[in-house]
């Protein structure tokens, strides 16, 4: 995340950005990752990118790029060493429109330096190699620890312990089955998804059974006192 491609508004297209060291025109995109706020100079000819208070409190600072997309200053912020005060905003001087009058683009460099180096550069252009390092991915200060030691709380981590059957509360099943025969142990579960037990019969399944029996126990008496009769 935090990729940026710098477009030519009037032509619609990228605009180039050049090796510094041999001229050649290389393909690629700078990377602003924890970027919060960004904007144009007045001259349009520099962009800024901040990671600023209190959307994030690490890594606060402010990069300055070429419109062409070249870095050109990276001034980081240090909480520590500036608090209690902190990196709120980050922002261009305003200047009237009529103040910078509108520019074409600078003429490209011409290709020079060591021929190796020229027909290195111009491979990594065919192919578009993103030479930028890929930042790693941000972790809230509260979790820093338990990710380095494998404590990590997130729903991937959970879900691992789970199928692992390591999450804290999982309980064991086991399924009763013929008396002397082994048990079968099942899955470990989470609290709350242990099965029901077996639920018995309902009140009117009840009723209905006492009614039966006794009217079976009225026919058996009234056949005792026929037969005793005769």
């Amino acid at each position: 995340a935090g990729g940026m491609t710098f477009w030519d508004r009037n032509k619609l297209k990228p605009i180039p950005q050049y090796d510094k060291d041999t001229g050649v025109p290389v393909v690629g995109e700078q990377i602003a990752s924890c970027t919060v706020g960004y904007g144009w100079s007045p001259s349009s000819e520099l962009f800024f990118s901040s990671t600023t208070s209190p959307r994030m409190n690490v890594d606060n600072g402010v990069k300055v790029y070429r419109y062409t997309g070249e870095l050109l200053s990276n001034m980081p912020w240090s909480n520590e060493t500036y608090k209690p005060d902190r990196l709120l905003q980050a922002a261009f001087v305003p200047a009237l429109p009529t103040t910078y009058p509108d520019r074409p683009q600078s003429p490209p460099p011409r290709i020079t330096g060591d021929p190796a180096a020229i027909a290195e550069a111009k491979r990594k252009a065919k192919q578009g190699v993103q030479t930028a390092a890929k930042p790693k991915a941000y972790v809230p200060p509260s979790q820093r620890n338990r990710a380095a030691s494998g404590r990590g709380s997130s729903l991937a981590d959970r879900m691992r312990k789970e199928k692992e059957g390591t999450m804290q509360g999982a309980t064991k099943v086991v399924k009763k089955g013929i008396p002397g025969a082994a048990s079968v142990t099942q899955k470990k579960l989470p609290i709350g998804m242990t099965p029901n037990a077996p639920a018995g019969k309902s009140k009117n399944a009840e009723r209905k059974a006492r009614q039966k029996a006794n009217k079976a126990k009225a026919e058996e008496e009234a056949a005792q006192k026929k037969a005793a009769e005769e």
